[in-house]
């Protein structure tokens, strides 16, 4: 009369009741479609992955011309190592130092600070085709695109998970790393065809208009 119920039957109440907890009423782990859109509905959302779309669309371009532009430029296959070793270190200082800096400066919004990275960024892009041909000038190019890029997309991998609820920041996140793949994805067949035809100062000047069009949905991000 009191033998106790049989293991399995424990162990699978407690599975489902774990499975459940764990789920957070995201349907166990697995992708929604009403999540997403769900997110999609939410303003802040919306507007910063549009702004990450645009922009990252142009400095997905840039990064694949550039390199072919400072082998046309003369610079050998160690110069281009330690110049992309070099934009590495800026970005890795911009988000330890400069943007920490900034904010607790100046007191600085997140909209603030990624309309300071995007207008840095477009004018730098239309910039360089017209600066000499000298490694001094590709290194004066980079350094101010290295940082804003950087401290752009962590702000906004921030803003995007504090505008949501904590058992959809996974799936926030899973949208922004999308959004920067397909970015990569399509940047570097943009950047060949416009190259090809019109040559790599093409690339900069459509890059740099990208991200003028990237500031329409960062005016509509909150202030706060």
């Amino acid at each position: 009369l009191f033998r106790p119920a049989p293991r399995r039957f424990a162990v699978d109440s407690g599975k489902k009741k774990d499975d459940s907890d764990a789920a957070g009423g995201e349907g166990g782990g697995k992708l929604r479609l009403g999540a997403i859109v769900e997110l999609l509905q939410v303003r802040t959302v919306r507007d910063a992955l549009i702004m990450k779309l645009t922009v990252g669309l142009a400095v997905s371009m840039v990064q694949t011309s550039l390199l072919l532009y400072l082998k046309a430029e003369g610079f050998s296959k160690q110069d281009t190592g330690v110049f992309l070793s070099y934009a590495g270190f800026i970005a890795v200082l911009s988000n330890a130092l400069i943007i920490p800096y900034i904010t607790k400066t100046f007191a600085s919004s997140d909209q603030g600070l990624l309309l300071g990275a995007i207008i840095t960024i477009s004018l730098c892009y239309v910039t360089l085709p017209f600066l000499p041909a000298h490694p001094a000038s590709n290194y004066a190019f980079i350094t101010p695109v290295a940082a804003s890029s950087s401290g752009m997309y962590t702000v906004t991998t921030s803003l995007l998970t504090r505008s949501t609820p904590k058992h959809q920041a996974g799936t926030v996140i899973g949208l922004a790393h999308g959004t920067r793949t397909l970015c990569s994805m399509t940047g570097p067949v943009l950047a060949g065809l416009l190259s090809s035809s019109y040559g790599y100062d093409a690339v900069f000047f459509v890059s740099s208009a990208l991200c003028l069009l990237g500031l329409a949905p960062a005016l509509l991000l909150p202030i706060s």
